[in-house]
């Protein structure tokens, strides 16, 4: 229902609008382009005229008062259009569509304004009424705030004109910065997808013990330092831990020493007071909630856009999160997870950044002799695999007590510090496995061949500067 306020300004607007659409088939486009729906009009005739416009746009037929008319006799709607009478007065209204753009913006405008109205005031009942729980209230704020905003701006249709100068503008930037996306800090990842594309879904699964929060942690404080903002959504573990984790990677101080403090030498507080500094400026931004929605997640990621830039959003992990559907009963815990994947894959198109997902797998890994996790074994998977663009799980063969050598990609390596990444999944080319090497004691992964920490040839001025090359070798 359209419970849009009608003032003689808006009627106006609205004349203006559907007169330029009648007057100019550029005007029709322009037009269309910008409003959504036939909600966005106030009067039942204006209404009925923007439908009727939309559907002969649609099926590419010439527009005039005569073959307007024709249409809307067609479907039975010429009186309720206001017949000849509304058609000539339209006609005779507008004599340029040179305004239509800002005309109809206008007219979305104030469809949104009254829309986000509605929600300010359904929400005011609903906290007022105390059988409310008030955190479903404060979902269903997010919710609807964020249907509002995604419903009702248009998706930018290109032509393949359009698309070509596009795709040459993305081709020479690809060229200047070394790559499609930005480096995971891997090599040999890299080769594989790009980096971290913006748009792009990860997924990064692995059984308990395979490193997932320490990769990501790695990839943190190397994005970070790079100048990279980042943003990170932790249900597992706290903020604190995850600071000692990234202090612990950049400082070479071992990770149980910093939990415990108490062993600390008079070396590591050297290190720990020259470290910290460098870590307090870089652009990471932590929430560490005990529980969250999906939509939460989103408003979330929104904020972090628009006031810090985040280019890549950290979530850890994806079956601690919930969907929006409060009423559990009338949904399964698959539909659940395919709410939130899809949700999670919708933010990093929104807002064009890589979302990088943990994800948990079950105990079919623990079965299989080479200890390799497979796209089947993502709990409660919904449309997991569907969603994601890539899908990366770890494997430390150390952690199942495997000695001696272990085959990678056809070639044996020393299972001693070694880990193993499977990409099973890459929209954008091929899937492999490759080494990696992780110490334990910092909780940081590495190159295989060179040893080097994951990380940039080049960092910001202020952070080459700071000594940090001193200790890591980037």
């Amino acid at each position: 229902m359209n419970n849009l306020t009608i003032s003689p300004e808006s009627l106006e607007t609205e004349y203006a609008v559907i007169g330029a659409m009648m007057l100019d088939n550029q005007a029709l486009i322009k037009a269309l382009d910008i409003l959504p729906s036939s909600d966005c009009f106030t009067n039942p005739s204006n209404q009925i005229l923007f439908r009727t416009l939309q559907k002969m746009s649609a099926d590419g037929v010439q527009i005039d008062t005569i073959t307007l008319a024709k249409a809307l006799k067609k479907e039975g709607l010429y009186q309720m259009a206001g017949g000849a009478t509304q058609l000539g007065f339209l006609a005779s209204k507008i004599s340029t569509a040179s305004y239509v753009e800002i005309h109809a913006r206008i007219l979305l405008e104030q469809f949104i304004r009254t829309k986000l109205n509605q929600v300010v005031t359904e929400a005011l009942s609903k906290s007022l009424n105390e059988k409310e729980d008030v955190f479903e209230v404060a979902e269903f704020v997010q919710k609807s705030i964020s249907d509002v905003m995604t419903n009702n701006f248009k998706s930018n249709d290109l032509t393949m004109q359009e698309r070509i100068e596009l795709e040459r503008e993305n081709r020479l930037r690809k060229i200047k910065n070394g790559g499609a996306g930005i480096s995971t800090g891997c090599k040999v990842l890299d080769s594989l997808t790009g980096g971290f594309v913006p748009t792009d879904f990860w997924v990064l699964g692995g059984r308990p013990g395979s490193g997932k929060t320490s990769w990501m942690t790695t990839a943190i404080k190397n994005l970070s330092m790079a100048g990279i903002p980042v943003g990170v959504v932790s249900l597992e573990m706290n903020g604190e831990q995850i600071t000692q984790r990234i202090l612990s990677n950049i400082s070479d101080v071992e990770a149980i020493k910093l939990r415990n403090s108490n062993t600390l030498t008079d070396a590591d507080l050297k290190r720990l007071t020259h470290y910290e500094g460098i870590v307090a400026k870089l652009p990471i931004l932590i929430s560490d909630p005990a529980t969250i929605r999906v939509q939460s997640i989103r408003t979330k990621a929104h904020i972090w856009k628009r006031k810090f830039g985040i280019q890549v959003l950290f979530v850890d992990y994806l079956q601690k999160i919930s969907g929006s559907n409060v009423n559990f009963k009338n949904i399964n815990r698959d539909q659940e997870m395919g709410e939130v994947s899809s949700t999670l894959k919708a933010i990093a198109k929104e807002l064009g950044i890589t979302v990088v997902c943990l994800s948990s797998l079950n105990r079919e890994v623990e079965k299989r002799s080479d200890k390799i996790p497979q796209l089947s074994d993502i709990r409660e998977s919904g449309n997991i695999e569907s969603d994601a663009d890539q899908v990366l799980f770890l494997m430390r063969p150390e952690y199942y007590g495997l000695t001696g050598n272990f085959l990678v990609d056809n070639q044996e390596y020393p299972v001693d510090g070694l880990a193993v990444g499977s990409l099973a999944k890459n929209r954008h080319g091929s899937v492999g496995e490759f080494p990696m090497r992780f110490e334990n004691k910092i909780m940081r992964f590495s190159d295989y061949q060179s040893g080097q920490s994951f990380g940039f040839t080049q960092y910001p001025k202020q952070i080459a500067s700071s000594g940090l090359k001193e200790f890591d070798a980037f």
